[in-house]
């Protein structure tokens, strides 16, 4: 029964596919679709068959996900997709796509809060749930790693941070490799279909974060407060998609559920909780520091 993971040669997808062979399965039971099949070579010369996918090509996503029983749908970066793209049309498309081409269970990487108004998945659930396909929901909370790029471009740098509010509002991150690590556990075993996972970490205020940076590289970080333009212009420097920038200028809630009130599902897929951004951080202090990775590893913050 082969597994088709999209997305496969960005961070979640590579490192969700390594995490299964560390867990035994062949690679020749990997089909893994991306937009660069060039980036999966190492892959390929270990028997994974390497497709060409775009979610913008309805049809070319059909062809590329004949042959698959189970499909790891990793959302689209909405920095990867063309400007004015309608994201959460494109992910319906896709899981029509899987449907048309046979595949039987599709495991959505999704976020928590989807249930709201406002987030980019409110009307991309529904629509796999009423797909007539076996599904799974692993919903996710903030992204360390995303924080992480923003602390070594931006935070760091420029020892300030800014925020639309006082920097006490409590968000939960995650890193990608513990999603990964997650969704690879759940592929490894059976018996997840009709089931939603939240996958949450530690809580962290922004002025937490800016102490946390600001032991990490021993300068002053401070938390600046910004309201209208002056904090949409901060978000588009620090690279956030416009599509995401004006979500959170119009509903700065819509990505997460109230803090506190979601239990982490982390455990009882990979047998611990997922990582702290201090430990996160301290692990990948020489990136945060110099902007880039030790020699001979790949970039976490990117």
């Amino acid at each position: 029964m082969k597994l088709l993971i999209t997305g496969a040669s960005g961070f979640i997808g590579r490192r969700t596919a390594r995490y299964l062979l560390a867990r035994g399965m062949p690679a020749t039971q990997l089909i893994l679709v991306t937009r660069h099949p060039q980036k999966l070579s190492a892959m390929a010369a270990r028997g994974a068959e390497i497709r060409r996918g775009d979610f913008t090509d309805r049809a070319g996503l059909a062809a590329a996900f004949v042959g698959a029983a189970r499909l790891f749908l990793i959302n689209a970066a909405p920095d990867h997709l063309p400007a004015g793209a309608d994201r959460p049309a494109l992910h319906r498309d896709a899981i029509a796509a899987a449907k048309a081409a046979g595949v039987r269970h599709i495991v959505f990487l999704s976020m928590i809060g989807a249930e709201k108004p406002g987030n980019p998945y409110f009307a991309v659930e529904p629509a796999l749930r009423e797909s007539g396909l076996e599904w799974t929901m692993l919903r996710t909370a903030g992204y360390a790693d995303s924080l992480g790029r923003d602390a070594k471009r931006f935070f760091i740098p420029r020892g300030r941070i800014g925020t639309r509010d006082d920097g006490n509002r409590r968000t939960a991150y995650a890193s990608r490799d513990d999603y990964a690590a997650a969704a690879a556990a759940l592929f490894a075993s059976e018996g997840h279909e009709s089931k939603i996972y939240n996958l949450t970490g530690p809580e962290y205020t922004m002025r937490e974060v800016a102490a946390l940076l600001s032991r990490i590289s021993g300068k002053p970080i401070e938390i600046v407060r910004l309201e209208g333009e002056a904090l949409r212009r901060d978000l588009l420097e620090r690279g956030m998609a416009p599509y995401v920038v004006e979500i959170v200028m119009k509903s700065p809630g819509a990505f997460l559920a109230d803090p506190g009130h979601i239990a982490s599902d982390f455990a009882r897929l990979i047998g611990r909780e997922a990582r702290s951004l201090a430990e996160h951080f301290e692990a990948h202090r020489h990136e945060l520091l110099t902007g880039s990775p030790p020699k001979g590893e790949e970039a976490v913050f990117d």
